[in-house]
């Protein structure tokens, strides 16, 4: 609860609960806790919710606090606390490596200095047991060695054994002599002032009724630069598979969408954005080809039986090898300079698109740049016929993703039908997809069984072990294949009932 500076903790006798209270001083939790707070000039950390802080005393500790990123943005409820032990001054090099995709070539500094006492206070009962317990904080905001602000603020907690009443009775007693609801803005943000509420650089955006062609596009550009901002740190600290995965699939998106809607943007805006994204996509794809081949190797792995699975262990060890040499190689594209301009230019190209008259016009004229895509792969699917080779349904999937990315673009705007299409491509290019990786760990296995066998330690049983276990997994990721090609015409039949410019009213 917030609490003004004059307020005194009120008499708790008369509460009516659990009979006389007592109120007891108990020994501070801390005597001051000081919180040096670091950000950029702009606020650019705080302002999409990262706190980098040092805090003195024992041990003295930096803090680096980043918000959990998903799909669709960031969780700011759900953060990754990440803690070294250090002296104050320049933050570590460490945490700040994790903040370079925002950072760039800005620099951070002190803004903000929090002095922060507690008092705690227990609550007795008639038996003089511990019934409750109300800590009390007293917050001093410091700029230049003057204090520019106070806050007060004190939490209650009671204990099982409390009456079942005890804590409203405790809270009304407070908002009698003053208190109110907890404010919803941290004490470091409500230090910093209004401009720690600005939308950071990149602010996810919403669509109305208003919203323009350039509005929907500009939407989704922002949604996909996101996804490789938002996603750096997961890469660098390396501890899920979800990093590398979603800033590869908002690279993917970006440059697909480049040239599924150039139509609607100026030739001459961020020529060069394709080909670094290229770049940046071809470093993340080999790590993230790696892990989906090591989860389909694991999950074979399980099916094996028990006997077999112990020749398919150096199979797994080499792969993970093959892993940790692609990581590597991932981090040291992100440390470079070019990485750095990448994401300059990338926050900068989207914060202002230049685009083509059209997107001045309504949503609906953005079908049009749909429909192209979607026509290439209904000419793939006549041409490839009933029995499509492995390398035609890969190209068959590239063609899939694009349409369906085009789609996802427009669906918030044009509503369920197009939301239905997107989910129908999707489900086929999801098909086409696992048949892809099926293949892909076909010929990984075939030329990594050798190397595999070739530098297990022991008898020449264990190499045959080896050799055995890698044709068994084979011969599961051709079934699959067969299995996935089964599954393909109902697919793919779905996709055909869903278009929704075949539909009464969404003629382009």
């Amino acid at each position: 609860m917030s609490v003004p500076a004059e307020l005194e903790l009120a008499p708790l006798d008369g509460l009516g609960v659990q009979g006389a209270l007592k109120l007891v001083e108990a020994p501070a939790t801390w005597d001051e806790l000081v919180c040096e707070h670091f950000d950029t000039d702009d606020l650019q950390l705080v302002r999409r919710g990262i706190t980098l802080t040092h805090s003195a005393g024992t041990p003295s500790q930096w803090s680096l606090e980043l918000p959990k990123p998903t799909k669709s943005g960031v969780h700011q409820s759900e953060c990754r606390l990440i803690q070294l032990d250090g002296d104050g001054g320049d933050p570590p090099v460490e945490l700040l490596d994790l903040l370079t995709a925002y950072l760039r070539d800005r620099r951070v500094h002190a803004v903000v200095q929090l002095h922060t006492t507690r008092l705690t206070h227990l609550i007795l009962d008639s038996g003089a047991e511990v019934v409750a317990e109300i800590d009390e904080d007293s917050t001093a905001v410091k700029r230049a060695d003057r204090i520019a602000a106070r806050f007060r603020h004190i939490e209650i907690g009671v204990c099982p054994a409390a009456a079942p009443d005890l804590l409203d009775a405790l809270v009304n007693r407070l908002r009698d002599a003053g208190a109110t609801e907890p404010d919803p803005l941290s004490a470091l943000v409500r230090s910093l002032g209004p401009r720690a509420l600005s939308q950071p650089e990149l602010q996810p955006l919403s669509l109305t009724q208003d919203s323009t062609a350039g509005d929907v596009l500009k939407r989704a550009m922002n949604a996909s630069v996101n996804l490789v901002l938002d996603h750096d740190h997961v890469i660098r600290l390396d501890d899920d598979i979800e990093g590398v995965h979603q800033a590869r699939v908002g690279t993917r998106r970006l440059r697909s969408n480049l040239r599924s809607f150039a139509g609607a943007l100026d030739p001459g805006w961020a020529p060069s954005l394709a080909d670094h994204l290229r770049w940046l996509a071809r470093s993340l794809g080999e790590v993230r080809d790696c892990d989906v081949l090591l989860s389909q190797l694991r999950v074979s792995l399980s099916e094996l039986p028990e006997v077999d699975r112990r020749g398919a262990e150096p199979l797994l060890a080499l792969l993970a090898q093959q892993r940790a040499v692609t990581q590597q190689r991932l981090l040291g594209a992100l440390r470079s300079t070019r990485y750095v301009e990448l994401m300059d230019e990338l926050v900068a190209s989207v914060q202002v698109p230049s685009f083509a008259p059209i997107a001045e016009d309504r949503p609906k004229k953005l079908v049009s740049f749909v429909k192209r895509p979607f026509r290439k792969v209904t000419k793939a699917v006549e041409r490839f016929g009933l029995d499509p080779t492995d390398e035609e349904l890969h190209e068959l999937r590239i063609d899939v993703k694009r349409a369906r990315y085009a789609t996802e673009v427009i669906a918030p705007a044009l509503g369920d039908e197009m939301r239905t299409f997107a989910k129908a491509l999707a489900g086929f290019g999801d098909l086409l997809g696992n048949h892809h990786d099926a293949s892909v760990a076909e010929a990984w296995l075939r030329g990594a069984v050798v190397a595999a066998a070739g530098g297990s330690e022991g008898s020449r049983e264990d190499q045959l072990d080896v050799v055995l276990a890698a044709g068994q997994i084979i011969a599961s990721q051709r079934e699959l294949r067969r299995q996935l090609r089964r599954e393909l015409p109902a697919a793919w039949e779905k996709v055909t009932l869903a278009v929704p410019w075949k539909k009464k009213g969404h003629d382009s």
